[in-house]
């Protein structure tokens, strides 16, 4: 599982500027940003941006855009609000993704990427081999939790999200996972909406 909505391609380069950022990296100086990339998939995460949805999770340049100005929107589902703004699109035509077969040795065990950020007249470089969120890096119990809330409450009152989540932390340890959680799910959602 992954922290926020993006291919699993992305996920790597956006960490890596998410690092930068928290070291005190100021998203306004940024200037330019190279991606390195395993050649099996630098042009999947190069590829034009389109205002679909499902694009907004691919460009990796679109990703670093909303890490770096609107981070709360990596956990947007939907995207359509934030896929045509044009910040964030003049952010996404400055990143530049280089297939690098340096990297190529990692790949498919690992899914690694290294940035290379230009910001008022300073180099950056940032690694990642194994992004959080891959399987030998998983989210803890309470990250995922906090993601689940995240998605769940523009669905529903914050009650309800806490009494879905249980639901499903509840039927994944049982037998029969999946039919459990379903049937649990339809329950739950019959009942009136509380506020």
């Amino acid at each position: 599982m992954k922290p926020f909505s993006t291919a699993r391609q992305a996920l790597a380069p956006v960490q890596a500027l998410n690092e930068l950022i928290a070291e005190g990296l100021d998203p306004a100086c940024i200037d330019t940003v190279e991606v390195f990339a395993p050649q099996a998939f630098a042009a999947m995460i190069s590829r034009p941006l389109e205002p679909l949805r499902s694009s907004g999770y691919v460009h990796v340049g679109f990703q670093m855009a909303l890490a770096a100005l609107k981070p709360s929107a990596l956990l947007d589902l939907d995207r359509s609000d934030v896929i045509t703004d044009r910040t964030l699109r003049a952010f996404a035509d400055r990143v530049r993704v280089v297939a690098d077969p340096a990297l190529d040795a990692l790949y498919p065990e690992a899914w690694p990427a290294e940035i290379c950020v230009c910001a008022g007249g300073r180099e950056l470089r940032r690694r990642v081999d194994v992004a959080h969120g891959d399987a030998s890096d998983p989210l803890s119990a309470d990250e995922v939790r906090a993601k689940s809330r995240s998605l769940l409450r523009p669905l529903m009152s914050a009650a309800e999200a806490e009494t879905t989540i249980a639901v499903f932390e509840n039927a994944f340890e049982a037998d029969n996972a999946f039919a459990t959680a379903a049937f649990c799910m339809r329950e739950a959602l019959a009942q009136p909406a509380s506020g």
